[in-house]
Parts: C-alpha cells; sequence; structure tokens
C-alpha cells in the first residue's frame, strides 16, 4: 500500500507522515484489522468510504470523515485536499461507525490524535504523496 502524508492547511501541521492508502475493496475491507497497535504518525486513509466497523481490531481509534474537494495527479506527485464533515473519537473495538452522507474518505488515526493535532469539522487538510 501507498504511504501518504496528511497536513492541515491552516497552520500546515502535519495530522500524520505515515498514513497507508488503502484504495481498493481488500485494503479497505482489511482496514486495521489484526494490526497489533499504531504509532502517532501512522493511520489508514479508505478512500470511497461513508461509514467504518471496528471489527477484529484490538485498539481503539480516532476516525475522521472527509468530502473531497479537489485534487491533482502528476508524474511526480499526488496531491488532494479534503474538509473535515464528522469526527469520532476513541471508537472502541467492536462498533460500528456513524454514517456520514457527505463523507468520500476515511481517515483512522490512533485514539487521541484528533484533540492532540487540533483537528474539527470544517478543517481542511492535504493528503500528499512523492511518487518515486
Amino acid at each position: 500500500m501507498k504511504k501518504i502524508t496528511v497536513r492541515k492547511t491552516d497552520s500546515n501541521k502535519k495530522v500524520g507522515q505515515d498514513i497507508l492508502m488503502a484504495n481498493s475493496f481488500y485494503t479497505r475491507f482489511i482496514g486495521l484489522m489484526f494490526k497489533p497497535t499504531l504509532d502517532e504518525v501512522e493511520g489508514l486513509w479508505l478512500t470511497k468510504t461513508k461509514q467504518i466497523h471496528t471489527c477484529w481490531m484490538r485498539f481503539p481509534i480516532d476516525v475522521i470523515y472527509l468530502k473531497k474537494l479537489s485534487g491533482r495527479d502528476s508524474s511526480l506527485t499526488f496531491e488532494e485536499t479534503y474538509q473535515v464533515v464528522a469526527v469520532e473519537e476513541k471508537m472502541m473495538p467492536w462498533r460500528v461507525g456513524k454514517w456520514v452522507s457527505q463523507a468520500t474518505d476515511v481517515l483512522e488515526l490512533k485514539a487521541g490524535m484528533i484533540m492532540s493535532k487540533h483537528v474539527k469539522i470544517g478543517d481542511i487538510l492535504k493528503c500528499m504523496e512523492k511518487i518515486d
């Protein structure tokens, strides 16, 4: 899976730098299942997703629901901009998240990162990847 960096556009501060991109049915389905833990810079970006679950997970997560605003993809860089439309903090294992009709993507982070990184509804996030 590809790794991306996610930043808040208002402060340019990183929300995460080792975010795995889950952009196929299989990678979205497996998600963070069976992973023992997440570091503060890690996470999972699920494309084409409006709702998530934490079945078979071993730890709580923070969930950021995003709506795609713009993007570009060239041979050198990949960059997209998203607006935060909903959040769920400290979602425990074996739960089903809320259905967010506006969401196009979901970002899963270690529990506590929404508060630590000061992410709130309305924030604009940019995800970037360097393509080798």
